[in-house]
């Protein structure tokens, strides 16, 4: 007859299997206020970080759910042997989801001593998270409201970025956690609040602008985009593809997303303050956020109000590169093989009622100029801005040296050696 006890090696297996990942060392945790409540509700953010420079934060919108972003972090990366937290009630109090985790999960748990905030590194951590995201928002012009998504995508970035800090030695933090070689092709082709342009159905729809908001990792397969949509809407995306810059350059495109933007942050509501990329920020609009942080005011004035850094001259326009061609001399290539036909730019070209034909661009490609260039036997031909501005890189190497090189050698002789 069979016996009905599993054995213990049997039972010992299958309770591995079950069993959550087990990361050593000294990890800690306190939460994030962000000062601002998103678009998504979350003004908190509950952070976990460790002594090899790898952190991670779970968005809530109230500082009693620091429990749930504790088993949603057991589920990702593992269960820490010991955690270092603040004593705070939502955290530590007997029936909290916090202390229930921590219990479950048999974790040495350690609270720091009141007022000693040295004691928990997590802390340094947060101002960071907190400096890089105000960076990102200041420069790419970021609604605060997508404060949770950003910093998110702060932790991630950092996550996956080699360092010889902290006795990686060109690991990235997430590596030395997981053991697992990171994969980072889902970053590389995007900068947070990036435009980009999306299609609808599946693929099938038309392409509306967006901008890029981080990895969906638990939303759709690989390779999966949080989206922000012009109606203000968050989607999981696909079907994505970046604006180049050469597309940015296109007037309709700027008009396109400019317009997004300002639909965008209209329906975030007045609190979202009106900006357009380039423009420099007020200190008004970014008050909460360095009000209790002097780092962040200094971070503010270093990068957006730096006195030692000129404005740009606003009224300056490509026109001023009219006249950047003329008395240059070209080598075209001949398609039949032959020598290379030497020219010159000699005017430009102009319409029967005297003005200009095309106009400037600082992207040479964007340069829709005409001008008139003249060979060497006399004749005239008209050629284009961006097709000198071709042959002309064309010429020339990195340093802007031109060298000519000899076709073929018409004479030689050679002996027995």
């Amino acid at each position: 007859m069979r016996s009905a006890v599993m054995p213990l090696a049997r039972r010992y297996r299958a309770n591995q299997i079950f069993e959550k990942r087990r990361l050593q060392g000294k990890w800690f945790t306190d939460t994030l206020d962000g000062r601002v409540t998103s678009k998504d509700g979350n003004r908190y953010g509950q952070v976990f970080a460790n002594c090899g420079y790898f952190a991670t934060v779970y968005p809530t919108d109230t500082k009693r759910k620091a429990g749930n972003a504790l088993r949603t972090f057991f589920q990702e990366f593992g269960v820490p042997a010991r955690l270092t937290c603040k004593g705070s009630k939502e955290q530590t109090s007997k029936k909290t989801e916090f202390m229930e985790q921590v219990r479950k999960n048999n974790i040495d748990l350690h609270v720091i001593e009141p007022e000693r905030h040295n004691q928990n590194p997590c802390e340094g951590v947060i101002r960071e998270v907190m400096r890089k995201w105000f960076r990102t928002m200041v420069r790419s012009c970021v609604p605060r409201k997508f404060g949770d998504y950003g910093m998110r995508w702060v932790c991630e970035s950092y996550g996956r970025t080699s360092t010889q800090a902290g006795g990686l030695n060109g690991c990235t933090p997430i590596e030395s956690v997981t053991g697992e070689t990171t994969d980072v092709l889902e970053y590389l082709d995007f900068g947070f609040y990036d435009p980009a342009w999306y299609h609808k159905n599946a693929g099938l729809g038309e392409r509306l602008p967006g901008g890029w908001l981080g990895i969906s990792h638990r939303v759709g397969s690989l390779m999966s985009y949080y989206f922000l949509t012009g109606k203000c809407t968050v989607i999981s995306c696909t079907t994505f593809q970046r604006v180049t810059n050469l597309e940015l350059e296109v007037d309709g495109n700027k008009v396109l997303f400019k317009e997004f933007d300002q639909e965008v942050r209209r329906l975030l509501g007045k609190e979202e303050p009106q900006q357009d990329i380039g423009d420099k920020s007020s200190p008004e609009d970014w008050a909460e956020l360095m009000e209790f942080d002097e780092g962040l005011q200094e971070e503010f004035s270093n990068i957006v109000s730096n006195d030692y850094i000129k404005d740009a001259d606003k009224n300056f326009t490509p026109e001023v590169f009219n006249d950047t061609y003329l008395n240059m001399e070209l080598a075209l290539p001949s398609g039949d093989g032959a020598e290379p036909a030497f020219v010159r730019v000699a005017k430009r070209l102009k319409h029967a009622n005297g003005l200009p034909i095309g106009t400037a661009h600082d992207n040479p490609i964007l340069d829709s100029r005409m001008y008139e260039v003249k060979y060497q036997d006399g004749h005239k031909a008209a050629m284009a801005a961006n097709a000198i501005a071709q042959s002309l890189f064309a010429q020339v190497d990195a340093q802007g040296n031109c060298h000519l090189l000899f076709d073929e050698i018409i004479d030689h002789r050679t002996d027995e050696k």
